[in-house]
């Protein structure tokens, strides 16, 4: 069983880079999916290169495996057709227990593809575990970076709403305690926070704090949001109109509820935004 590997998903990005270099520093055996050649990892961990929508690249991912974290593509909606096979794949090879990334309040939406994903999951003969985390900082480290950094503005439709932030390191590092110990979390689901829920502009506030410049949140309205996305970063419009539906959750208050799953399960608190923001100041250099 120790030789058998932990298949990661998404091992290239901010929940999959942190999840890997800790299994990797545990000893695990982790293999790594990426769905390029390239890597970030500091860790020497074995490579495949992975599609879900590329069923030439299962066996290789999957072969031997004893685990497998489930990352689902943004683009990736129709998860009856672009997830599902390659899950029955993995099962076949002998996958043991299927660790999901979903989003918190899940299980009271039936139509989001994250739940429908577990569902399919739940219903196979496999352990399963549930990983929904609340609000990602790195949201502002990526999505939102070109605003703070070229603006000095936060530009997200959230109103006054408040979010229960949490680390993508944080949630990387439950991921591999729940991956390690396995079965022993079959069946459970955890809703990892971070410590405290904040609206944007105490976010705001922490930014300048540390930053050493006036960083504001002006509450922008939707077509302000959409306007800055499509004139000022290459997300495509799909991915934006999901951020509006993410952000309108948060300007309604549906973003707050803090739980201690994390510190449970890592005997340790969460980080909070204050840290996030140290670490990762270089982010926001304004540009020129």
């Amino acid at each position: 069983m120790a030789n058998r590997p932990i298949v990661v998903t998404g091992a290239n990005g901010n929940v999959g880079v942190p999840l890997v270099e800790a299994l990797a520093e545990w000893g695990v055996f982790v293999r790594a999916a990426v769905h390029s050649e390239e890597t970030t990892f500091n860790a020497e961990v074995e490579t495949v290169r992975f599609d879900f929508t590329d069923e030439t690249t299962w066996a290789s991912t999957f072969r031997n495996a004893r685990s497998l974290f489930v990352l689902r593509p943004p683009h990736l909606s129709n998860v009856e057709a672009a997830i599902h096979p390659a899950l029955d794949a993995a099962i076949e090879a002998g996958v043991e227990h299927v660790v999901t990334l979903s989003v918190m309040g899940a299980g009271a939406n039936p139509f989001l593809p994250h739940r429908r994903i577990e569902k399919y999951v739940e219903a196979q003969p496999v352990a399963w575990t549930h990983v929904r985390p609340g609000f990602y900082m790195q949201n502002l480290s990526g999505t939102h970076q070109t605003g703070i950094a070229r603006y000095d503005e936060i530009i997200v439709p959230a109103g006054d709403g408040a979010a229960n932030w949490i680390d993508t390191r944080d949630i990387g590092e439950l991921a591999a305690v729940i991956l390690a110990e396995g079965r022993e979390h079959n069946g459970c689901v955890y809703e990892p926070t971070g410590p405290k829920a904040l609206d944007y502009h105490e976010v705001a506030n922490v930014l300048s704090d540390v930053l050493g410049r006036e960083i504001r949140y002006r509450r922008p309205g939707l077509w302000r949001y959409i306007q800055h996305m499509r004139q000022d970063t290459d997300f495509e419009l799909g991915f934006i109109l999901f951020s509006c539906l993410l952000h309108t959750l948060v300007r309604f208050g549906l973003s707050t509820r803090i739980t201690d799953d994390l510190e449970v399960l890592l005997g340790r608190p969460p980080r909070s935004i204050h840290d996030f923001v140290e670490d990762h100041a270089s982010a926001w250099r304004r540009e020129t």
